[in-house]
């Protein structure tokens, strides 16, 4: 025991009281206190904590004893999405069951009880209807969410189609991008005198997978090898001396 002034009338260990108040359901908050945790003609001002049959957020109204939650809108906020997740922001959940469903849910909570073997046929009717009202309010609820969800703007065209060209062409846009390898002294020559082809080159790589250039000079067939190496997965074979096919995909050029 810890020594007590002689003044003091009131000894308080100052730990939360813990009781169960009138209403059975909540707990006195105040610290250890002598007496009654409030008068007789109190009521309880803490918040329900009961879980709501739909959206599974807290009833949150002011305590109504063992009385059956009000059938009341959901002011819990959210995070609201559009269905690619690129924008979000707070929102009020909103979903609210009516009276008719909150029927069916007591009837499904009745129809769930222990299973009793004397009669087969009322028990296994009883759950099947219980499982279709499960189901139905399931459906109800996501629908219900999904009318919460917010719609795709601009902003998330221009992300998908950022993503959509990330995959396709196997690039990760978190790493970084490494420099490009140094140009030859041929590539840079002949692109100084010669820009028009080494363009439609590139032209072609973009627009094309596959492409038969016609017959070439040597200087022109030398250029599209080296110019290929810049680029993965590159696969070069001549038909013949003059001619090649090359086939264009995923960021690169393949000589075939």
């Amino acid at each position: 025991m810890f020594n007590i002034p002689c003044y003091v009338t009131t000894v308080c260990c100052r730990q939360p009281c813990g009781k169960f108040l009138p209403c059975r359901i909540h707990t006195c908050q105040r610290s250890c206190h002598s007496g009654s945790c409030q008068s007789f003609d109190q009521k309880c001002i803490q918040k329900c904590t009961i879980q709501r049959r739909k959206c599974g957020h807290s009833c949150n109204l002011s305590c109504h004893g063992d009385d059956p939650c009000p059938i009341t809108t959901c002011q819990t906020i959210i995070k609201l999405r559009c269905p690619c997740d690129s924008l979000e922001k707070d929102g009020i959940c909103n979903i609210k069951s009516n009276e008719f469903n909150e029927e069916k849910n007591n009837i499904c909570d009745v129809k769930t009880s222990p299973f009793i073997e004397e009669d087969y046929d009322f028990n296994l009717t009883s759950r099947i209807e219980a499982l279709k009202i499960q189901i139905e309010n399931s459906l109800l609820t996501r629908k219900q969410q999904q009318q919460q969800q917010l719609e795709c703007n601009d902003e998330c065209r221009v992300i998908q189609e950022n993503k959509s060209f990330t995959q396709a062409f196997s690039m990760n846009i978190d790493e970084p991008r490494q420099l490009p390898n140094i140009y030859t002294d041929f590539l840079i020559d002949y692109a100084k005198n010669n820009f028009e082809f080494v363009q439609i080159c590139q032209v072609t790589r973009r627009l094309l997978q596959f492409y038969t250039f016609p017959p070439m000079e040597f200087n022109e067939r030398h250029l599209l090898r080296e110019l290929a190496s810049f680029y993965d997965g590159i696969i070069h074979m001549l038909h013949d001396a003059h001619a090649a096919t090359f086939r264009f995909g995923s960021g690169s050029i393949a000589c075939v």
